[in-house]
């Protein structure tokens, strides 16, 4: 049977892409969201601003928008890019004489390949850097950089960037930069001292605990102690051969605990009252070894350093008492009055912010149970669930856009227009984020349903929020290196779309391409090299589309 001509009409109208590929396969948790608000299926809301000027009348008259390249050869690509998203157009479907003009790149999209996580938060720092250098009108809190899960880029955060404007000097330009929606336990040492104390009555009292609740500035300034005092004590601590143990009755106890016997035969050896013992008769008996009970006296402490031995002394003696106290159940109440008098004899509370964690959290347990009735005595290990339940929650509210870099993790409502948007960690496999599946969970069993969670489908409209957000600039990073072998690894499938659509819409070419006769576009994707000193970094001329030259001038002497 012949068709006719309408039918044949028809099926090339099925057959024919409409709209949008980035806004189809990104946006669909945003269409589900909003179909089930208004209990529409289509919703147009008239919110949006068109990048081009010219095309705002055309929008309103819902008038596909132009795609020639000439036209808009002064709008950025990252303008082009938003815009074929708000006009629900396909640059990728263009008159053949448009698809042949020269490739649009001028910056405002980066994309970057490094070896490590290390690595791809130095290429960002240096990439700002040549931004502010670029805009003078640009400021630290015009800029938010995501990540998947902020906590694994912390530390490099840390030791890349600035920690405040306090530390800034002039040899070396740092940002300043904040880092929000992180764990407490993970962001601030106090706060894991703090849930550390908490099982002191299990402790084993080892030397390493100690020497780490030492460092923490906040009980330095409490004992009056600074580093070299703590490398001191430490000297002494290997001396006298001291490892874990309180004395001889408390090691029998843990011994006891650990294998379920009873012990009779534990001594008092490498325990901390032998150690200390020795110290203090070495101190008093004369400045050579002398042996004194079947036990070798030190006579390394000296003069003034007396003094020093007797704030670790004081400092065992708190910890001791504290660890016999706090075995006894309290109330609420009790519970907040006892554990502010720790934090008051360990910690001096002076512009800590971990010391604020902490008393917010024993706050927040006596209001739970004042709005609950409850009076009844709560035994130890409830207080310490409870408090390491806490702080265990990131807060969202902490360091986010306080005037400075703002370094956060992907979450729903947070891609607030920024003038300058980065996304690290674009990793194949680690974004879009999987969730397994709980043998428990009924909701697995039944079909899905519109409106229905789906972390898969979360990161993918995260990742198109961040893409319309962005204002003047976008810089997306992953790993594409393997740091041992070198071998190539893939992007997220996000960023794959991303970079298809710009290399088949606008010409943008993302392979090593060398032909000696014709001239062909060059790699827009900035392999960065595995070692910060190496030469590539610092040269002007590198092969590399858009490097950006480092500034730091401590690598470049190793160069």
């Amino acid at each position: 049977l012949g068709l006719g001509h309408d039918s044949v009409t028809d099926l090339a109208d099925i057959n024919k892409q409409v709209g949008n590929p980035l806004l189809a396969n990104l946006g669909q948790q945003g269409r589900e969201f909003m179909a089930l608000l208004y209990q529409y299926s289509t919703i147009n809301i008239e919110v949006f601003e068109s990048a081009f000027g010219s095309d705002r009348e055309d929008l309103s008259h819902n008038k596909p928008a132009s795609h020639d390249l000439d036209s808009k050869a002064d709008v950025p690509i990252l303008a082009c890019v938003q815009q074929d998203i708000l006009a629900l157009s396909d640059a990728r479907h263009r008159e053949p004489n448009i698809q042949q003009q020269a490739a649009k790149i001028d910056g405002s999209i980066a994309i970057t390949s490094a070896h490590s996580a290390l690595r791809e938060v130095q290429g960002l720092h240096d990439w700002l850097l040549h931004q502010f250098n670029q805009d003078k009108s640009l400021t630290p809190k015009d800029v938010l950089v995501m990540c998947p899960q902020v906590e694994q880029y912390a530390p490099y955060v840390n030791a890349v960037f600035t920690r405040g404007w306090q530390d800034i000097a002039d040899e070396v330009p740092p940002l300043p930069c904040s880092i929000a929606d992180r764990i407490s336990k993970d962001a601030e040492p106090l706060v894991a001292a703090f849930s550390q104390l908490l099982t002191l009555p299990d402790s084993r009292f080892q030397v390493s605990s100690l020497i780490a609740l030492l460092r923490l500035p906040a009980m330095q300034a409490r004992f009056a102690i600074n580093l070299d005092d703590i490398e001191k004590i430490t000297h002494w601590l290997e001396l006298s051969a001291v490892h874990w143990g309180l004395d001889k009755a408390h090691k029998q106890q843990v011994l006891s605990q650990s294998s379920a016997t009873t012990f009779d035969d534990a001594t008092d050896s490498f325990t901390w009252q032998q150690g200390l013992s020795r110290l203090m008769r070495g101190f008093a008996f004369a400045d050579h070894n002398v042996i004194y009970q079947n036990q070798l006296l030190l006579p390394t402490i000296e003069g003034s350093d007396s003094e020093l031995l007797g704030k670790l002394m004081l400092i065992i003696e708190q910890l001791q008492l504290t660890a016999a106290k706090m075995s006894k159940a309290r109330s609420a109440t009790q519970w907040q009055q006892f554990l502010f008098e720790l934090l008051t004899q360990l910690f001096d509370d002076e512009n800590d912010n971990g010391l604020a964690i902490v008393r917010s959290a024993i706050e927040s347990l006596v209001e739970y149970c004042q709005h609950a009735g409850y009076h009844t005595d709560i035994s130890l290990a409830v207080i310490r669930d409870f408090l390491n339940n806490h702080f265990s929650q990131p807060d969202p509210g902490r360091q986010f856009m306080i005037g400075q870099v703002t370094f956060c993790s992907m979450l729903p409502m947070r891609s607030i227009p920024f003038k300058v948007i980065a996304v690290l960690g674009l990793n194949d496999g680690d974004f879009p984020r999987q969730r397994k599946p709980q043998a428990f969970d009924l909701m697995q069993q039944t079909p899905s349903r519109i409106g229905d969670r789906s972390r898969r489908g979360d990161d993918r409209y995260l990742f198109l929020e961040a893409l319309i957000s962005a204002r003047q600039a976008l810089y997306l990073s992953y790993q594409g290196r393997n740091i041992k072998n070198n071998n190539e690894k893939q992007p997220s499938l996000v960023l794959k779309e991303l970079m298809d659509y710009l290399a088949q819409g606008y010409g943008w070419c993302f392979e090593d391409t060398k032909d000696g006769v014709n001239e062909l576009p060059k790699n827009q994707l900035q392999q960065m090299p595995m070692q910060p000193f190496s030469e590539d970094n610092y040269n002007n001329h590198s092969p590399l589309s858009y490097a950006k030259p480092s500034f730091d001038a401590n690598w470049l002497k190793l160069a």
